[in-house]
């Protein structure tokens, strides 16, 4: 019987150490009580054991509003500085009106400035484009243009405000890469 009780006595002398050895190894860790209810570590918490013991009632996290899944609003697209000339679209054809062609020796800064000038007539979507990059032009020139549209009927509606606004020698012209 001695034999006995003395293995029972290093059994309980190994458990104790073994646990004060384990508590020391996670001092992080810590242990949460609760009933009934199921509690989610959110990030940021510390790890952590859920046993059933404490009474009382956890408070529960409110229901997402909505229903199916978030939606991601697009971000919108940067508005052009105020007074910034437009912009061809990169790889698209189109039809626009033609106000000016400046050759290219005369220099951009021309161009622009005839560009601006047609903005404050009162003219959309004016900016200046190198004749180079398309095949619908003449190399050589700086085409300074009003508007960008999809259709030949759009654009010579737009042929009739640019010779009301003083751009008389106007014409419509489709760009194409």
């Amino acid at each position: 019987m001695w034999p006995a009780l003395g293995f029972l006595g290093l059994a309980v002398i190994a458990t104790v150490v073994a646990v004060l050895v384990g508590s020391s190894r996670s001092s992080g860790s810590k242990t949460v009580v609760a009933t009934g209810n199921s509690v989610t570590l959110g990030p940021g918490a510390a790890g952590g054991t859920v046993t059933a013991a404490a009474t009382g009632t956890l408070p529960t996290a409110p229901e997402p509003t909505g229903s199916g899944p978030a939606k991601t609003t697009p971000k919108p697209k940067p508005k052009p500085a105020t007074g910034a000339l437009a912009e061809w679209p990169s790889g698209k054809s189109g039809y626009t009106v033609v106000l000016e062609s400046v050759p290219t020796s005369t220099g951009r800064a021309f161009a622009v400035a005839r560009a601006k000038r047609a903005r404050a007539a009162g003219l959309a979507s004016v900016g200046v484009l190198d004749s180079s990059n398309y095949s619908s032009f003449h190399p050589g020139y700086y085409v300074v243009f009003a508007g960008i549209y999809s259709s030949p009927a759009d654009a010579a509606r737009a042929v009739g405000t640019a010779h009301a606004r003083g751009f008389g020698d106007a014409y419509q012209k489709q760009v194409t890469r």
